[in-house]
């Protein structure tokens, strides 16, 4: 049977797109094959750039880490919804709407069509969120992942994050500036979400795969 796999991350490079007040990203060739025998990249970035993922640790007082997570945590099904038709929420009636494709599903993808306004500055203004009410029932069904193709699963003026809190509080993951291709919306795919493992991680750019 034939399948497809796709990469659902957007390419890191000094020039990318950050959130508000990032640090630029730095990449800066430090060895050469002509003058040391071989290539060697020297990388600076934070931990919340590009894709990437958020752990409790981010945002909760004594949150796990993400080296803390079990492998699993990071591989298994991924429902994408369909949001592209919200406009400032994405609120209960589409996680209802779309329950038979949530059902025990461990990863979400929330697709509202955002990843193709990247690199423009209009993708940091008036995405849609999800409504508290719409996050508290989505952690009720104990999913590991909760991703969306927008900044910040939280409006950009928002202060006190609270889809954050409700996500990482009950231990979901967060993918933010994930790449959704038009072909995965409305289907359940295979997902593997790669980060960087190191002590103490409270988020980590991934490299993420599909497969349909």
């Amino acid at each position: 049977m034939n399948t497809s796999v796709f990469d659902l991350s957007h390419q890191m490079h000094p020039e990318m797109l950050l959130y508000p007040g990032t640090q630029p990203l730095q990449i800066k060739k430090v060895s050469t094959l002509a003058v040391n025998g071989f290539n060697e990249t020297q990388f600076t970035f934070t931990s919340h750039v590009g894709t990437h993922l958020d752990a409790p640790a981010h945002l909760i007082p004594d949150g796990k880490s993400l080296d803390q997570f079990a492998p699993e945590t990071f591989w298994g099904q991924a429902a994408f919804l369909d949001c592209r038709s919200c406009k400032s929420f994405i609120d209960k009636d589409l996680i209802q709407k779309n329950k038979s494709l949530i059902n025990n599903c461990p990863i979400i993808i929330l697709a509202t069509h955002y990843c193709h306004k990247w690199p423009d500055s209009s993708y940091f203004s008036d995405y849609p969120v999800l409504t508290n009410e719409a996050a508290q029932i989505l952690v009720s069904q104990n999913i590991k992942i909760l991703g969306m193709d927008t900044i910040s699963v939280d409006p950009m003026d928002a202060t006190n994050l609270p889809i954050h809190h409700i996500l990482l509080g009950n231990e979901c993951l967060i993918i933010e500036n994930i790449l959704i291709p038009d072909e995965l919306i409305g289907k359940r795919t295979e997902m593997v979400v790669s980060p960087i493992k190191y002590a103490g991680a409270d988020g980590s750019p991934v490299r993420i795969w599909a497969k349909i």
